[in-house]
């Protein structure tokens, strides 16, 4: 199986600096898991979604896999709030849903997990961004249940495991995870996995 991981810093991480290319966090982690399997990173650091469907025909319809991953929406927020880039939910929808529609026409046997962007409020986040990042959350529940795609709620995981361990142990600045948030956030994909396979 050829399974592909979308996304942005969080996928990446450093995945060029590594040999194997597959980055230092939850990407490298299930490939440990899944050394049968033909394991795919394609995330680049800082981008929003509209950097995602710009490479799309070259990072993943040429690419062709049988499962694919997105993981997606945290720097639509954070550079809205820090950069004054242009933030319009209506547009992210209009493009995810493209995405979605575009990978699925190449190949209609596609198996597509969606995953939610997530933060804490610490370091770098701000309460601030909250209206946002919710609009962003109700976007994924939405493609979930209208492509009927498995949705992996990383936000709800990592709030939940905030209440016992310290916060900066799971996510270096209220954004990106540390080793502990990474192997989280690989536990939770294996259970979706594993229930698409079955």
């Amino acid at each position: 199986m050829k399974i592909l991981f979308q996304g942005d810093s969080i996928t990446d991480c450093n995945r060029l600096k590594t040999t194997h290319g597959l980055g230092e966090g939850y990407v490298y982690f299930i490939s440990k898991e899944f050394q049968e399997h033909e394991i795919i990173n394609r995330g680049i650091s800082g981008n929003r979604m509209s950097h995602l469907k710009k490479r799309w025909i070259e990072d993943t319809i040429k690419i062709n896999p049988d499962l694919l991953t997105i993981l997606i929406g945290i720097n639509d927020v954070w550079h809205m709030h820090v950069f004054r880039t242009k933030f319009s939910i209506d547009k992210f929808e209009k493009n995810y849903r493209e995405l979605l529609d575009l990978a699925l026409k190449n190949n209609p046997e596609l198996k597509i997990i969606l995953m939610t962007p997530f933060n804490l409020p610490i370091g770098n986040y701000r309460s601030s961004w909250n209206k946002e990042f919710d609009l962003i959350m109700n976007v994924c529940h939405k493609l979930a249940m209208d492509y009927k795609l498995p949705l992996v709620n990383l936000h709800e995981t990592i709030q939940i495991a905030s209440y016992t361990t310290k916060p900066e142990k799971l996510l270096y600045d209220g954004v990106h995870p540390t080793p502990l948030g990474h192997e989280i956030i690989k536990n939770e994909w294996i259970q979706v996995y594993k229930h698409i396979k079955k």
